[in-house]
């Protein structure tokens, strides 16, 4: 016996090409009055997963085939509507935090259309109106995902007729953020598109999706870039870049940076080419490796500005705390300051005495359950820490004052660029040689007045309580570099905390 299946009301034209989840759910919910968890009851499969909510990113919840036929459609024309379908699997998340949302372009809704790209994070324009896409909005997503769309009755609810006197229409349902208004007196056209204009959709979505899947050959660097939360600004651009690096350059209009970085990937079952004869006691520590970093660093970055290194290595430790930004090389700061947050410190003296007990090295805070903190993992993320305070410092050096800070904690790895896939971690960071550029212009645009790095005008430390023999590992400011410009109080104040 033939099983009856409930129709919805739809419209044979829609979907339109790569139409995203979102906007087809929002279309039923408005064509047949529904709330987004009569419609979940109506098409979820027979074993979902544990939801109420109307999820539109995924169709793993669905049954495909029993939707389509609701709809009197082509099953294929609902899968292209779905991340998982294209097989970008990607985490679905629909935390309130910021930027997770509902980006829209004006022209596209107007026409009854949103690309399922749209969502994803680091698409911010139209390829078709070149227009700037709307920032997210989060009502638009909760109204779909959850709340449902709100009635507004005809009573306040006026709309001019043929002679141009405003009538009491029927009313209307319509999103709290107003994107989304469909009257009810009034039955449009749910896809608007014209056919050279699906054409052009289908062609850049398909320029675009192989991008896409180029980029995800290496998930371990791309996988944070398909995701639909905003990213840190500073972490977005080094994904992006990373990807582009991978699968060239993206096919739709980016309003992005480009920027060089590289990237170091750790695998944690490598297979392990140990001879029999390996004993404990050939185990290299991580103070060897470290020592073997350390001079890598200097010989292939820092020796070039020698001079500017014992410059800040013969600081005094009130010096240390009265320089003048205008006169301090970046590369040269910025391997000292790594030295004293590696080494535990925060007087600049420390490093140049042999102290009769040696700080620890500081560990950098790593945990993620499928990976195991091995040496070469530590050594990976403190060589990648120095990159991280080179280009901090790179930034500010010459533009603003800046305190450097130590916490007297590990650095979080959080707070660098690195992402997982499986059982691998890849780090990405700024690119060395882009660094090193900027460092040879500074340092030659550096006008010395005088041979100190100091300023006169800058109060000298015992005003803040530091003293010279302060070399442990407490929390307290390694570098103080202060910035005068003509009007003194509107300097602002970079704070690097470590």
């Amino acid at each position: 016996m033939a099983r009856l299946i409930k129709k919805l009301i739809w419209q044979q034209a829609a979907p339109a090409p790569f139409e995203s989840g979102w906007s087809v759910f929002a279309k039923l919910l408005l064509l047949n009055h529904m709330k987004p968890h009569q419609l979940v009851s109506l098409i979820k499969s027979i074993n979902p997963r544990d939801t109420s909510k109307l999820c539109f990113r995924s169709s793993d919840w669905i049954d495909v085939e029993q939707f389509a036929a609701m709809l009197s459609i082509n099953p294929n024309r609902l899968r292209i509507c779905f991340f998982d379908q294209l097989q970008i699997h990607i985490e679905e998340s629909y935390s309130q935090l910021k930027g997770d949302g509902i980006k829209i372009c004006p022209e596209c809704l107007a026409k009854g259309y949103h690309c399922i790209f749209f969502e994803l994070s680091f698409i911010d324009t139209c390829p078709w109106h070149h227009v700037a896409l709307e920032p997210a909005c989060a009502d638009c997503l909760k109204a779909i995902y959850s709340k449902g769309l709100q009635f507004n009755s005809g009573q306040n609810h006026l709309k001019p007729d043929s002679s141009g006197e405003f009538i009491k229409g029927l009313g209307e349902w319509k999103s709290i953020c107003n994107h989304l208004v469909f009257e009810v007196d009034i039955v449009r056209e749910l896809n608007q598109m014209s056919l050279e204009q699906e054409f052009a959709i289908i062609h850049n979505c398909r320029l675009l999706y192989g991008w896409i899947k180029t980029a995800q050959t290496r998930l371990d660097l791309t996988e944070k870039l398909f995701c639909f939360t905003q990213i840190e600004a500073n972490k977005f651009e080094k994904f992006f870049n990373a990807a582009e690096k991978i699968a060239g350059q993206c096919p739709w209009p980016i309003n992005q940076k480009r920027t060089s970085v590289k990237w170091i990937t750790y695998n944690n079952h490598q297979p392990e080419q140990q001879s029999e004869n390996t004993s404990n006691d050939s185990i290299i520590s991580l103070d060897e490796v470290y020592g073997s970093i350390r001079r890598h660093i200097y010989n292939r970055y820092v020796r070039q500005h020698r001079v500017c290194h014992h410059s800040i290595m013969n600081l005094k430790r009130d010096d240390s705390l009265s320089l003048d930004t205008e006169k301090v090389c970046g590369v040269a700061l910025a391997y000292c300051v790594w030295r004293l947050k590696a080494e535990n410190f925060i007087n600049i003296e420390a490093l140049k005495y042999d102290l009769s007990t040696k700080q620890e090295l500081a560990s950098n805070y790593f945990y993620h359950p499928d990976i195991e903190t091995t040496i070469e993992m530590q050594a990976n993320l403190i060589y990648m820490h120095f990159f991280y305070i080179w280009e901090l410092i790179d930034q500010n050096i010459g533009k603003n004052s800046m305190v450097i800070n130590s916490s007297g904690l590990p650095f979080l790895v959080s707070n660098m660029c690195s992402a997982y896939w499986k059982e691998m971690w890849s780090g990405i960071f700024p690119h060395p040689e882009t660094l090193a550029n900027n460092a040879f212009i500074h340092c030659v645009q550096i006008y010395k007045k005088s041979k100190s790095l100091t300023n006169d005008r800058t109060i000298r430390s015992y005003a803040y309580g530091y003293h010279n023999d302060r070399m442990s590992n407490q929390l307290g400011i390694m570098f103080k570099l202060t910035k005068f410009q003509s009007c003194p109080g509107q300097h602002s104040i970079v704070y690097i905390n470590l």
